[in-house]
């Protein structure tokens, strides 16, 4: 199996190791504080949480993830974090596989919910919430699984991953404010909260006017060192017999900028096609384009949903990540500063765009490289 994997959440026995973050992270489960990730996309989020619930989790310590990433309703909210802890206390050791059993487990989540239980080769849940009750089931069930907890002497780490979309079905911040209420007596439990929009996840931690203001403590993820990430790297290549000339080693790098899945798709090419070889620099660039070539007909979509304005700005920002207001380039693309402020202002709100120290960056690194390759013929 290749080992650089892209596609998916990278599984253990792939992980390249963030010590320090990790470190970290499971000194916060330990004490049961709340934390909230930070850190762009396709750096490793997902993957890093994941490892440590499979790896790391303190002794008597359970884990809940929940991906919230399709809720279209304050009770879709609800029902998924229902079925990931009902989930949890199914399978946890101290439950009898038997219908009776299961069904006695979790009915301490409450009644406002009908779950419905089926085996198979695991367990299935599913269940059915009023959509008027959503508020009330969610104190029923997070207070629910506190005892239950109490009662097994367990501790907790639960796990909200793409938080940011509950700003997309609630009002006023009611499911926030709920939430928040709920939590704050939860001592046994650390929740952890992330997304992939980054901009918006951190504004819901760091405005005052909301429910979870100072509520977490950051944990910033940022790109792997080059000399971390390499040393892992290496060693997997060399079960190949495959050696990466230094000169390739930096335009690796430098073609990512830091991204690991971008880092990972050169590599799995290389894996797969370079066996007994030496790789320079050539080699890595023309794998790069090959990957931004078979990525041409989805980034042609996703550019051409943007009004012109904002396409100068993208442009812009993928030939000219520091400087982007100077008289040439205004005359370049035929813009004002004031129009390609704008633009960039929406293309932020938008979370196609980041500041980076004192740069602005596009997000998606294969999208950054189409266009500085467009912006160049």
């Amino acid at each position: 199996m290749n080992p650089f994997i892209f596609d998916r959440p990278i599984e253990s026995g792939s992980f390249c190791n963030r010590p320090s973050e990790v470190h970290e992270i499971v000194k916060n489960i330990t004490s049961h504080t709340n934390m909230i990730v930070i850190g762009k996309r396709r750096f490793g989020k997902t993957t890093l949480i994941k490892h440590i619930i499979n790896n790391d989790l303190p002794h008597n310590t359970v884990s809940v993830y929940v991906d919230l990433f399709s809720i279209t309703s304050e009770a879709d909210f609800v029902r998924l974090i229902a079925l990931a802890i009902a989930k949890t206390i199914a399978t946890h050791k101290s439950v009898n596989q038997s219908l009776e059993s299961l069904r006695q487990a979790i009915s301490i989540l409450g009644s406002r919910l009908k779950f419905s239980i089926s085996f198979m080769d695991v367990v299935t849940l599913s269940a059915e919430l009023k959509p008027s009750e959503a508020k009330e089931a969610l104190e029923d069930i997070l207070n629910g699984f506190s005892t239950w907890l109490e009662s097994k002497k367990l501790s907790a780490f639960v796990v909200f991953d793409e938080f940011q979309q509950i700003t997309s079905v609630q009002k006023k911040y009611s499911i926030e404010a709920k939430l928040r209420s709920i939590i704050q007596f939860h001592k046994q439990i650390s929740y952890l909260f992330m997304g992939s929009r980054d901009h918006i996840i951190a504004a819901m931690f760091s405005n005052h006017s909301r429910p979870f203001y100072a509520q977490a403590v950051p944990i910033n993820v940022g790109a792997l060192e080059k000399s971390v990430y390499w040393l892992w790297a290496s060693r997997l290549l060399e079960k190949r017999h495959i050696t990466l000339k230094e000169e390739a080693i930096d335009a690796l790098f430098e073609i990512s900028a830091g991204e690991t899945r971008l880092n990972n798709q050169i590599l799995h090419y290389i894996y797969e096609t370079k066996q007994n070889s030496t790789v320079d620099a050539v080699e890595i660039h023309a794998i790069s384009e090959e990957i931004i070539r078979s990525n041409d007909a989805f980034v042609r979509m996703w550019f051409d949903k943007f009004p012109l304005a904002q396409k100068k700005a993208l442009k812009i920002i993928a030939l000219n990540r520091g400087k982007m207001y100077t008289a040439e380039l205004m005359a370049q693309y035929d813009t004002e500063r004031g129009t390609i402020s704008k633009a960039i202002e929406s293309l932020i709100k938008q979370d196609e765009v980041a500041k980076d120290n004192d740069r602005l960056i596009i997000k998606d690194r294969i999208n950054e490289l189409w266009i500085a390759k467009i912006a160049q013929q």
